[in-house]
Order: structure tokens, then sequence, then C-alpha cells
């Protein structure tokens, strides 16, 4: 979070403190809203920016100027960031390719059936080539965690340790259920599995030889048990089998394997965890401090027409307030998106 508050103060200097930075305001050619070391950034690149990133909410209230404004700022915040690492993996020889691209585009285009990604772009009402301009961004971003920053976090034995003991409540194990759940469409072959597992054959060989039957390895804590599961397996003892049961629209029959106890993991049990979550706090600092040194040697020139003046500033502070103020007094409807977090986003 701490990292995260940096990296947008030192945005808001880039874009309005010119002497530090390097950055100014100019009026710049038609469509251009910055330039990053002389490479534009276009308007309809921050607006659909802007609308992919807002795609997943909305409000009942339409923005004011002022508020879109900011939004729009945001966008630009994010856009010169990406820029500048798409520089810096230029310069370094590790810039996206061409084919890298295209197999990402692939990938993503495997998830939806024939036709429907052009579909779901243009419901969305998203350029095709705007979209493919954010997922090098991406992909760049991938690239430089991975290759540029991460390669020089180092994580020591007695960091993890002091990690482990600073935290020690989030490596408590608490009590589980360990359960195979068997299920099909229909009584008769869930009746043939549950015989044939406790005639000795495994879940597994029953499966593969009984059409229409599923087995799934389930690891519940008791209090987050479905009731139908908890009153199958009450009372029975490991390796024992329940009735089946019809549930909804299948027939189900549960393998009891163990009750495991509540436990404390161990450090060593913990570290991989624990490892991953020291890197990924490294690499945000590292980034952080690496944004901030590359925005000092940095030439970006803004429109003025993407930054707050002071009364804008002050008219959009008043309409938060008022926001704040009607939310406290008026229940939030069911379909409300959640409060932004500033410090969640560029």
């Amino acid at each position: 979070m701490r990292s995260l508050a940096r990296l947008r103060l030192a945005l808001s200097f880039c874009l309005v403190c010119s002497a530090f930075f390097g950055c100014s305001h100019e009026v710049l050619p038609e469509g251009v809203v910055a330039t990053v070391n002389g490479k534009p950034i276009m308007l309809r690149q921050v607006e659909a920016e802007h609308d992919i990133s807002s795609m997943s909410w909305f409000s009942v209230r339409a923005p004011s100027v002022e508020q879109l404004k900011s939004q729009y700022g945001d966008s630009l915040y994010l856009l010169i960031v990406q820029e500048l690492i798409a520089q810096s993996l230029d310069r370094s020889g590790l810039s996206v390719t061409d084919a890298e691209l295209t197999a990402a585009e692939a990938q993503i285009r495997a998830d939806y059936p024939e036709g429907e990604f052009e579909k779901a772009l243009i419901e969305d009402y998203i350029d095709p080539d705007s979209w493919r301009g954010m997922l090098r961004y991406s992909l760049n971003q991938e690239k430089f965690m991975n290759l540029v920053l991460k390669p020089g976090i180092v994580i020591r034995a007695e960091e993890a340790e002091r990690y482990y003991n600073a935290h020690l409540k989030e490596f408590n194990m608490p009590a589980r259920t360990h359960f195979l759940l068997i299920t099909g469409p229909n009584r008769e072959p869930v009746e043939k599995a549950r015989a044939s597992i406790a005639a000795g054959k495994s879940p597994w060989e029953a499966m593969a030889l009984i059409p229409g039957i599923s087995v799934r390895d389930t690891k519940l804590e008791p209090e987050r048990m479905p009731a139908a599961w908890s009153a199958a397996l009450k009372g029975l003892a490991p390796n024992k089998l329940s009735p089946v049961t019809a549930v909804e629209n299948e027939y189900q029959c549960l393998l009891l394997l163990e009750h495991i106890p509540a436990a404390q993991a161990s450090l060593g049990r913990a570290y991989p965890l624990i490892e991953r979550i020291l890197v990924e706090n490294k690499t945000a600092v590292a980034f952080v401090d690496w944004l901030e040194s590359e925005l000092k040697k940095t030439t970006i020139k803004v429109s003025p027409h993407l930054v707050l003046r002071p009364d804008e500033k002050a008219a959009l502070q008043e309409q938060q307030r008022n926001i704040a103020e009607m939310q406290d007094e008026e229940p939030t409807p069911d379909f409300a998106p959640p409060d932004a977090d500033g410090e969640n986003g560029i």
C-alpha cells in the first residue's frame, strides 16, 4: 500500500511539477494527450484504458466533468507508466515481439467460441487495435517484472523467519474434513459405484468403469460444510461410505478419508508462501524506486486538457464530500459498486 501511494505521488508530481521531472504542459498535435520522450499517447488510448477499467462496475450517477477528467487522468497515469516500461525494455532488447503478442492473443481467443471474441469487443465498444496495444503493454509489464526487477530480488532465511514470527496467525491451519464426493445424474450408477468401492475397488477405478460417475477430492472446514454433506458425514468412520442421497439435480455418496485437526504450519512448510509474499513486496518497492529514478530523466509533455485546474480540483473534492454524505444518509442499492480505494489504482 505504501508503494502504491509513492507511485501515485510520483506521477502526480510529474503532471504538476515541470521543473523537477522535466514535464511540461503545452499544445500537442490533434489527438495526442501526452508524449513520453517524444512518443505520443493518443486520446483514443486513454479512452480505451478508461473504458476497460470501468467495465467491472457502474454507477447510478453520471460522472461530472471534473470526475471524468480525473478518471481520464488516472488512465493517463497508467499509460505513462506502461510507456516508460516499454521504452526501458526496448533499450534492453527485451521488448515483446509480434510473435509473442500473436501467441498471447490466440490463447485469449481460445477461451471464446468462434466469433464471440470479436462480438465481445464490439459490445464493449473496444477497438481491436487499442485492445492489442493494451495487451502488448500487459505483456511488457510481465516481462519487465520477471526479467528486470525480480532477478535482483534476494530473500534471506532470516527475513522469512522474521515474517513468519510476525504473522503467526496467518499460518494457523484450521481443522478440516477430507473426503471424496462421488456423484452422478441418476441413483443407479452411484449405487453401483458405492458397492464397487465397498467391495475394495478404488473410487477412481469405479469412476473409470461406471459411465456418468465423477469423483472429487475435497477438504473443507466443518463450519463451511454444506448441511447435506455434514449430515452424510456425521458418525462415519474413516474409509466408510455414506448412503446415496439425492441433492438438487444429482445423487451423491461421500467417502470419509480423515478428520484433520487444527495445527500451526511450521516455518519449513510455510516458507514457499512466505517467499512469494516477500518477493512480491520487494518487487513492488523496486518498481517504485525504478519509476522515481526513470521520471527524473524523462521528458513528459501533457495536454493541459487532462490536468485538473485548482478550481476543478476543489469542485471535485466538494462533489466527493457530497456523495459521501449522501451515501451515509441513503441505503446503498444492491447493484451499486463498492467505493474504490484511491490507493488501489495508479
